[in-house]
C-alpha cells in the first residue's frame, strides 16, 4: 500500500536524520574540545569552505539523477541495458572534472600564499561532492539506508569518536589542519565503500523504457544547480545580513532560535528524501493522481508533527534556548516566529520537490531567487528598525511568501496541490 510504504520509509529516513543531527552536534563539540577554541575557528572555516565549494562542484547532477533515474525505470518496453550506467557515469565524470579543477585552484592558491586553510579545504571538495551525489543516486534507486547511513551516521559517528579520543587525551592534541585531514580521510573511506554499493546496485537493476531518455545535460543541470546553491546561500545569508544590525549576543541568540525551529522541518525533510524519486517516477508514468496522492500523504505527515513541535516550543522554548546559553532566552519571541514559519513550510508540503521532480526547475529558480532577495531585504530593514524580532519576522515572511507563490504555481500549471489544502480543495485535473 502506498501510504504504509511511504510512512515506513519516511520513518527510517527521519530516524537517520534525527540521529545524524545529534551526531553532528556531538562531533563538533568533541572536535572543539580536542583541538581547542582557537584551532576550532580555523577548522570551522575549512569545513564551511570545503563543503560549500564541494556542493557547487556537483553541477546540479544530484537532483538531475534523482529525477531521471526513476523516470528511466518507469517506462515500459525494452531499452539498452547501459542506459542507467551511462547516466551515472556521465554525472560522475562531470563532478570529477569540476571538483578536481576547483580543488587544484584552491590548493594552488593556498600553496603560493601559505594559506593552510585553503589547502586543507581543497581536499574536502571532491569527497563532499561525491557524498552528496551518491546519496541522491541511491535515493533514486530506493536505497534509503545505503544513501544516508555512510555520511549521516558513519562519518559523523567517526568524527565524534575521534574527538572523544582526543578530548580524553587518548590520542595527541592536534592542530586544526591535522584534525581536518583526519575527518576528510574518514569521509573518503566511506565514500569509496558507498561507491561500491552504487555500482553493485546499478548492475542488479534492469532499466526498461520505450525509448532512451533524452537528457539536456547543460540546460537541466544548470537550473537544478542554481536551485541547490540558492538554498545553500540562503541558509547562511539570513544570519549574515542581520548581523550588522544586532549585537554579537543577539546574533548568537538569533542563530540558536533559527536552528532550534528548523527541527520542526525534519518530518518534511525525511518525507521528501523518500518521496522525491517516487514523484518523479509517477510523473514519468503520466499518473498525476498518484503524484497528488503522494503530496497529500507528505503534507499531512509533515504538518501533524510540526504542529506538535510548535506546542512543545510554546511551552519549552525558553528552556531549549538556555541550553545554548542562559542569555539566549531573550530570543523566545524570535523562536516562536521561526517555529510558525516552519509549520507553514510543513503545511504547504513538498512544493519545491514537486516542481523539481516534474521538470519545472526554470520557473522554480526564478521564484526562489526573487523570494530570497525580497526576504533578505526584509530581514535587513526589519533588523535595522526592530532588532532581533524584526529580523525573525523578515525571514519568516520569505518562507511563507515563497511557499504561497510556489503552491499557486503548482495548482495552476501542474494540476497538483502539494499542500494540506488538497484534502479539502483538490485541483481539477
Amino acid at each position: 500500500m502506498l501510504q504504509s510504504r511511504l510512512f515506513s520509509a519516511a520513518a527510517l529516513a527521519l530516524g537517520i536524520r534525527v540521529a545524524s543531527a545529534g551526531l553532528s552536534f556531538a562531533s563538533m563539540v568533541m572536535i572543539s574540545r580536542w583541538i581547542g577554541p582557537d584551532e576550532y575557528g580555523a577548522f570551522a572555516v575549512m569545513l564551511t569552505l570545503g563543503s560549500f565549494i564541494g556542493l557547487a562542484a556537483t553541477l546540479g547532477m544530484p537532483t538531475l539523477v534523482l529525477r531521471v533515474i526513476p523516470q528511466l525505470m518507469s517506462h515500459s518496453g525494452d531499452v539498452p541495458d547501459d542506459a542507467l550506467r551511462g547516466l551515472v557515469k556521465t554525472s560522475y565524470l562531470s563532478i570529477f572534472w569540476c571538483g578536481a579543477g576547483a580543488s587544484a585552484v584552491l590548493a594552488g592558491y593556498g600553496f603560493f600564499t601559505g594559506n593552510i586553510i585553503a589547502m586543507c579545504a581543497a581536499g574536502l571538495i571532491l569527497p563532499f561532492a561525491y557524498a552528496e551525489h551518491q546519496a541522491h543516486v541511491l535515493r533514486g534507486l530506493n536505497r534509503i539506508g545505503a544513501a544516508l547511513l555512510p555520511r549521516d551516521i558513519f562519518w559523523y559517528g567517526g568524527i565524534t569518536l575521534l574527538g572523544v579520543l582526543g578530548a580524553m587525551s587518548m590520542i595527541p592534541q592536534a592542530s586544526a589542519a591535522t584534525a581536518f585531514v583526519s575527518i576528510t580521510g574518514t569521509l573518503v573511506l566511506f565514500m569509496i565503500l558507498q561507491a561500491a554499493a552504487v555500482m553493485k546496485t546499478i548492475q542488479s537493476e534492469q532499466t526498461r523504457s520505450g525509448a532512451p531518455h533524452q537528457i539536456r545535460w547543460r540546460a537541466e543541470a544548470f537550473f537544478l544547480w542554481l536551485s541547490t546553491m540558492s538554498q545553500a546561500v540562503q541558509r547562511h545569508l539570513t544570519v549574515v545580513v542581520s548581523a550588522p544590525f544586532l549585537t554579537a549576543a543577539e546574533t548568537g541568540a538569533f542563530f540558536a532560535a533559527h536552528r532550534t525551529a528548523l527541527l520542526l522541518s525534519l518530518p518534511l525533510i525525511a518525507a521528501n528524501l523518500v518521496a522525491s524519486p517516487w514523484i518523479a517516477r509517477a510523473w514519468g508514468d503520466g499518473s498525476i493522481r498518484r503524484v497528488q496522492r503522494l503530496c497529500q500523504l507528505i503534507s499531512i505527515g509533515a504538518a501533524i508533527p510540526a504542529l506538535a513541535g510548535l506546542v512543545v516550543i510554546y511551552f519549552a522554548g525558553a528552556f531549549l534556548l538556555r541550553m545554548f546559553d542562559p542569555s539566549f532566552a531573550t530570543a523566545i519571541g524570535a523562536l516562536y516566529v521561526f517555529a510558525a514559519a516552519s509549520l507553514v513550510n510543513a503545511i504547504f508540503g513538498p512544493t519545491g520537490g514537486l516542481m523539481l521532480m516534474t521538470g519545472n526547475e526554470k520557473p522554480f529558480v526564478g521564484i526562489q531567487i526573487t523570494a530570497q532577495v525580497l526576504s533578505l531585504l526584509a530581514v535587513a530593514v526589519a533588523a535595522w528598525q526592530y532588532g532581533l524580532i524584526g529580523a525573525a519576522v523578515g525571514a519568516a515572511f520569505g518562507t511563507a511568501g515563497w511557499n504561497v507563490v510556489v503552491w499557486l504555481w503548482c495548482r495552476r500549471n501542474i494540476g497538483v496541490d502539494p499542500a494540506i489544502t488538497s484534502w479539502v480543495w483538490p485541483c481539477r485535473t
